[in-house]
């Protein structure tokens, strides 16, 4: 059961269940223990207490409930849950962008499990969202969502079904819902069930539980939706959309209570949703200090091992930036201290492989950075974005050397090959590299014993594969008491910018045949003469009528181009645009309330005045092609001024 409490795509959340398994969101992240069990504060493992600290948060018992860590799996365990439904546990998830919790198991007996109820309530002090599973009516899983002080009037409820390769297909949406529950489908209790849940306390984009049954076959199959066509739904993933959702501002805390034959909940994993809505984890005993911010985590209790820290789920992204604020609580490394980042990616198609390992170690003087996981490696200098230095096939450690006078404020980076992302300026790199970047220049000692002035250093290994996609971050530090983290920021090319402004995460608005595409490669594979239909939806945050225009490429991906307007990027197209230049350049394009030149030189095709709208082809195409397609889209959560973002991509293949 995982309840997750972010607002990123549904592919990326969605892979990894199994079985029938049984997922709930009720506002957003997925990590694994790291280490042996934990020996929590407020017990040690084995002892029931009312208060320990597992999972990098404090855990509060809720009226009876009893807490206690097993000494095997280092799982949390919840029990002397009584029948009143009011027994449980918080935790405090101060202001933060969401959360994610995964439960193992319920144990409801079979002569008892009738009417038994989990809930599961995130508190913005008065205003609240709930998710409560009825576990058996009529031998059904009844699924109800809640939102006291949000004012939502209606909800919208989808049925998607995921894939085995995380592609995503609509099958079925009611909107404005007003019923008093939202899902039912049979029991799922043997085997256990997996819920998970999501959404932001700042941003716009409204309250989003999810529930994910996991594989291909079996879990919540079929599924009924209140308000549907009548029949059952052949899916394993429900979503609720809080319609006219009012944001809550301020801290949080996220109660899981349960009852009436549920004897016992076991906590698998949870993780904070920060940067925007990206899973953190801790590893080992490190500690998250609750936010008072969504713009900062401070990550503490890091001892002298190196093992303990944090981990940063990814998802499947172009670039990866982190903004460290302080180290040590301002006081930076001491002598002999270190902090270590990994950094993993999928290549070649195998997912999670360690990409490149990257330390800082302050030596008393100076701060020495070092790269492994190739060879040898080509060192850059930077100032003020004019490259002052370059030195190819370095074999010497560490990569650089600078004053430890300036070591805190400071960003890294790590960028794929040929892509800028959003205001990274590295276009036209042949591979992948780790950034520094420093807030004021400061002097630079290259491996060859080089003095350079600078506030840039690009570490690029030579000759190593390419990754397709970043996946996974991790930071650790040795007698380092604690890091603040001032601001993250991932990005996929292929998954567009709409809604950034409002919440903080690409929308999927572009579906071909209903699908979105597989994770990170977003390929939506179509039968030769197969009926094709495309979708462009309008924003989340509206307008209800978009300007648009609609880009297809022969063939997939290929050169990653920014659209920059009044001095800023706007979004990533996959391939370039006529108002770009470059090639490749689309073979057809559609445009809807914007000038000619959107579509220059390229033959543009009968369109729909404004989005939203759909296109279909009855009889598809008589050969094997690829085609990937990507739109420009008006709106109103746009995070540039002139209000307008980049869609996510399709790669259609016709086979």
């Amino acid at each position: 059961m995982t309840f997750l409490d972010r607002d990123d795509s549904i592919a990326a959340r969605a892979l990894g269940a199994t079985g029938r398994a049984f997922a709930v969101l009720s506002l957003c992240g997925i990590a694994a223990l790291c280490g042996s069990p934990p020996a929590s504060a407020g017990g040690q493992c084995g002892q029931q207490v009312t208060r320990l600290t597992t999972y990098g948060f404090e855990h509060n018992a809720v009226d009876d409930a009893l807490l206690e860590i097993d000494c095997i799996t280092g799982r949390l365990k919840v029990s002397n849950l009584g029948s009143s439904g009011c027994d449980g546990y918080s935790i405090n998830l101060g202001d933060s962008d969401g959360y994610e919790i995964e439960l193992e198991e319920i144990l409801a007996p079979a002569s008892t499990q009738d009417g038994a109820i989990t809930t599961f309530t995130r508190d913005f002090g008065g205003n609240a969202s709930t998710v409560m599973i009825n576990e058996d009516i009529g031998n059904q899983l009844e699924v109800r969502t809640s939102f006291p002080g949000f004012n939502v009037t209606s909800k919208t409820l989808r049925v998607y079904e995921v894939t085995t390769t995380g592609e995503v297909i609509l099958k079925e949406e009611v909107t404005g819902h007003t019923g008093a529950w939202d899902f039912r489908f049979d029991d799922p209790m043997d085997p256990t069930p997996r819920l998970s849940g999501y959404g932001g306390s700042g941003g716009t984009g409204g309250c989003r539980p999810r529930l994910h049954c996991g594989g291909t076959s079996g879990g919540c199959r079929p599924i009924f939706v209140n308000g549907g066509g009548g029949g059952a739904v052949d899916g394993n993933l429900i979503e609720v959309v809080a319609e006219n959702f009012t944001p809550a501002q301020g801290p949080t805390t996220l109660t899981v209570q349960a009852g009436n034959g549920i004897s016992e909940l076991v906590v698998t994993d949870t993780a904070l949703l920060q940067f925007p809505a990206l899973p953190h984890r801790v590893i080992d005993n490190a500690i998250f200090e609750p936010p008072t911010s969504n713009s900062k985590l401070k990550v503490s209790n890091l001892g002298s091992s190196g093992c303990d820290g944090v981990s940063i789920d990814l998802g499947e992204s172009d670039t990866f930036e982190m903004n460290i604020q302080e180290i040590n609580d301002g006081n930076g490394l001491p002598t002999g201290g270190y902090t270590e980042t990994q950094v993993y990616g999928t290549v070649a198609g195998v997912p999670d492989q360690l990409l490149t390992t990257s330390r800082i170690t302050d030596t008393g003087t100076e701060l020495e950075l070092s790269v492994t996981g190739a060879a040898t490696y080509t060192v850059k200098v930077l100032s003020a974005g004019q490259e002052v230095f370059s030195g190819g096939h370095q074999t010497g450690m560490p990569s650089a050397r600078v004053s430890d006078s300036n070591p805190c404020k400071s960003e890294q980076h790590f960028v794929l090959p040929n892509l800028d992302g959003l205001g990274f300026p590295f276009l036209g790199t042949d591979n992948y590299l780790t950034v520094w970047r420093w807030d004021s220049p400061t002097l630079i000692e290259a491996p060859d014993g080089s003095m350079i002035q600078g506030d840039e250093l690009h570490v690029i290994p030579d000759g190593a594969a390419a990754p397709d996609t970043l996946t996974r971050f991790e930071m650790r530090g040795a007698d380092v008491n604690s890091i603040e983290i001032g601001g993250e920021k991932s990005f996929l090319c292929r998954g567009g910018n709409v809604n950034w402004s409002a919440g903080e995460v690409a929308e999927d608005v572009l579906w071909v045949n209903g699908s979105t595409g597989s994770s990170g490669t977003r390929e939506v594979c179509v039968e030769v003469r197969e009926r094709i239909e495309v979708a462009l939806h309008s924003a989340p945050e509206g307008p209800s009528q978009a300007k648009y225009f609609l880009c297809a490429w022969i063939g997939g991906p290929q050169s990653p181009t920014n659209l920059t307007v009044q001095s800023s990027v706007v979004g990533c197209f996959v391939n370039p645009i006529p108002l770009t230049g470059g090639a490749p350049q689309p073979f057809r394009c559609l445009r809807g309330g914007l000038p000619n030149a959107v579509c220059r030189q390229v033959r543009e095709i009968s369109a729909p005045p404004t989005a939203p709208f759909s296109a279909s082809k009855a009889n598809g195409l008589a050969n094997p092609l690829t085609i990937t397609l990507q739109a420009f889209l008006e709106d109103a959560g746009a995070s540039h001024p002139i209000g307008y973002s980049v869609t996510n991509a399709v790669v259609l293949k016709i086979q």
